[in-house]
């Protein structure tokens, strides 16, 4: 339940972090409302009452769960994700990071001209290691038009030593936990900009090849 609840906040981050607590809370009010006044009520058949208050308290608790993971354990990822989500059809934000096989800086303009699948993982991420061997085979399966670019936070002592055990993605890089990008602990988060470094869509959570797939395909 926790899952589906964080995938459908990834999925409308910008909408939540503008207007899900002017929106929700007054829901709120008046499902609490509405279940006040049924069981205020006298009806004939009490099974329709009782049925009634227990879809108005799921949707309650539904309700008051997403409030919840918005203001406080989640909220890093819905400020981040939403401007993401603003940005589609835009330039991501330009940034440094350094990738392990060269020990070289790069910057996201240098991968202009392809398509560039912007992975950020990290170690003690499962879901972010039960993908990889799915961007490896992405990687392989459009190799010259598509990039994959896995980024962690991490030393990059610890990241060369986790991946040599994985069936990682060729290029595997650090970044700062740049301000434009406080994911904290909440990933794997991939966006996918076109060969001109636009934004096209992101996806929070584990991906298949075929997803993969389907995201990377229609801007080839």
């Amino acid at each position: 339940m926790i899952e589906i609840l964080a995938y459908f906040i990834s999925k409308h981050a910008a909408f939540l972090e503008a207007y899900g607590n002017f929106v929700l809370i007054p829901v709120l009010g008046l499902l609490y409302y509405a279940d006040y006044l049924i069981r205020k009520k006298k009806w004939e058949k009490v099974q329709i009452k009782w049925s009634l208050r227990v879809i108005f308290l799921l949707i309650n608790i539904t309700i008051g769960s997403i409030l919840f993971m918005i203001n406080f354990p989640l909220k890093p990822m819905v400020t981040s994700l939403a401007k993401v989500q603003r940005s589609i059809g835009e330039h991501l934000e330009d940034f440094a990071f350094t990738t392990l096989s060269d020990n070289q800086s790069h910057t996201l303009a240098d991968y202009q001209g392809k398509v560039l699948v912007l992975n950020f993982w990290a170690t003690y991420c499962g879901p972010c290691l039960q993908e990889f061997p799915d961007l490896h085979k992405l990687e392989n399966r459009y190799q010259g038009r598509v990039e994959v670019l896995a980024l962690s936070d991490e030393e990059p002592d610890h990241i060369r030593r986790v991946i040599q055990k994985l069936d990682a993605p060729s290029q595997i890089g650090r970044y700062s936990n740049e301000k434009w990008m406080n994911l904290e602990s909440f990933r794997p988060v991939t966006i996918i900009l076109d060969k001109d470094g636009i934004i096209r869509e992101y996806t929070f959570g584990r991906n298949s090849l075929e997803e993969f797939n389907k995201m990377v395909i229609k801007y080839l």
